[in-house]
């Protein structure tokens, strides 16, 4: 007889045999992943659990909270949510963020998923949190906005720097003399007019103190590069996908269109001959001079944000408009 269990679990009360069957959920889910963004993870099968209970560990709490399934005791599918903190509005709460939401393929369906979901979600009240936090992709955009209640934030836009445009776009390599130009007339440090800028600040923002810095740009995390100065902090990775080497610009803090604009100058100069594009995706309350903001048609795909309110004493509606927050790749696991 085919028995279906569903559990909630903290990180440290997963066992040896949890932990495996994780590695091998994920690996059977990667295998399925074709898109732009989420192909370029990096599953490192012999890191995976080292890499899981770090992610899951590096927090305030030192847990996150997860919902599984099992058959047979097996899983066959896992939501987790994870503990962040931010600035709300000048006061600092604590924000349930969804990571590895998934079924396995053939035992994927709605009851699955909508149990698995409603475990979690009812947790996440019980401890009290005011807010969570979900970057679904498309398939599971619809899911969590019809069945569960969620609202959009909005979308995160791309921003590029398109080095080497023939490398990109696969065009004439001629093409590349004409991109070449371009960046560097965007890259002239008069071009970008620093002295006419207008700051405005961002009234929703992780807070970005040693204990996220120890979790997000941990080696096990990935070869991030981070640079630290009296003026700001940032962070980027250089990946190639597709024969495109890309620098994904992953934060600065703090974020301003003058920061920005320097960080991106700098980046340039220093990876020009050996990158193809800068890449920022993220939502921002200004552009940026000497970067190109993706036409909505040509973006490779839709990055989501929802949330739902679980306690309005804390939180209002102005969590609901991206225009208020402070949202990037750091924000979440992807690259």
């Amino acid at each position: 007889m085919n028995s279906i269990r569903y559990i909630l679990k903290k990180t440290i009360d997963l066992n040896e045999d949890d932990l495996t069957q994780l590695k091998t959920l994920t690996k059977e889910i990667y295998d399925e992943k074709k898109d732009v963004r989420e192909g370029i993870i990096n599953f490192n099968e012999n890191k995976f659990i080292e890499k899981l209970l770090h992610f899951y560990t590096k927090n305030i709490l030192g847990y996150s909270f997860h919902s599984l399934a099992y058959k047979n005791n097996t899983i066959i599918g896992h939501i987790a949510f994870t503990p962040f903190q931010y600035s709300y509005f000048g006061k600092e709460i604590t924000i349930a963020l969804a990571a590895n939401a998934m079924i396995q393929k053939k035992e994927r369906n709605f009851v699955h998923f909508k149990k698995i979901f409603e475990n979690a979600f009812n947790n996440l009240k019980i401890n009290n949190f005011p807010f969570a936090l979900i970057f679904p992709n498309d398939n599971a955009y619809l899911l969590y906005k019809k069945l569960f209640g969620f609202i959009d934030l909005g979308e995160l836009k791309y921003y590029i720097l398109p080095v080497k445009i023939a490398n990109i776009i696969k065009i004439n390599n001629l093409w590349n003399y004409f991109s070449i130009f371009l960046c560097k007339l965007l890259n002239i440090k008069l071009f970008n007019l620093n002295f006419i800028i207008r700051n405005k600040d961002f009234n929703i923002q992780k807070l970005h103190d040693e204990n996220f810095y120890d979790y997000r740009y941990s080696k096990i995390m990935g070869d991030y590069i981070t640079h630290s100065e009296e003026k700001y902090f940032y962070s980027y990775i250089i990946k190639e996908f597709n024969s495109t080497v890309t620098l994904f610009l992953i934060d600065i803090v703090p974020l301003s269109k003058k920061n920005m604009q320097e960080v991106i100058r700098t980046l340039y100069k220093k990876h020009k001959d050996s990158i193809d594009i800068i890449i920022y995706i993220g939502s921002l309350n200004f552009h940026p001079l000497n970067l190109i903001k993706v036409p909505k048609k040509f973006e490779p795909k839709t990055e989501h944000s929802v949330g739902i309110i679980l306690d309005y004493n804390i939180v209002d509606d102005r969590i609901y408009n991206i225009k208020n927050w402070n949202l990037n790749l750091s924000n979440f696991d992807i690259i």
